[in-house]
């Protein structure tokens, strides 16, 4: 059986999935060095429309979810960016999110895709043409070492 996935959008439908979807954003968001948006606030942002909400089912049951945004950066380029991906056996579906932002970013009239996340991803997402531009370094103060 193939996972299917599903573009929310802002409304009852959200909030009805929402307490199913809150724990895997709010268990990404803890993995994220860049990241610091509580449940609430995602939530927000996918009632205002400024981000879609995708779930990934399987039989039924929701194993995924990733959540994209738009942007335009100061060169005035579009972009769509992945905000957070989580769920379980991400393997059997990761290909059909990619191929998703992909055409969210055609759609958006974006000319790239843009994604933040852990050390993995690099290895995970260079198969669909996907390459590292930046990285985030994270450190607690106590734990610097200036010498």
């Amino acid at each position: 059986m193939e996972p299917t996935f599903g573009i929310v959008e802002a409304g009852p439908v959200l909030e009805a999935l929402w307490p199913k979807c809150e724990p895997l954003v709010c268990e990404a968001m803890r993995y994220s060095a860049s990241r610091d948006w509580t449940g609430g606030e995602v939530r927000a942002r996918l009632q205002s429309g400024e981000w879609k909400l995708v779930t990934v089912d399987l039989a039924g049951e929701l194993i995924g979810v990733q959540i994209f945004g738009w942007g335009t950066d100061p060169l005035g380029r579009r972009y769509v960016g992945v905000v957070c991906c989580a769920g379980q056996d991400m393997q059997s579906w990761i290909g059909g999110m990619v191929k998703l932002g992909r055409d969210l970013a055609v759609m958006a009239g974006a000319d790239r895709v843009v994604i933040q996340g852990r050390p993995g991803w690099a290895r995970v997402l260079r198969g669909w043409g996907l390459k590292v531009q930046s990285i985030s370094a994270v450190a607690a103060v106590a734990d610097i070492n200036v010498g």
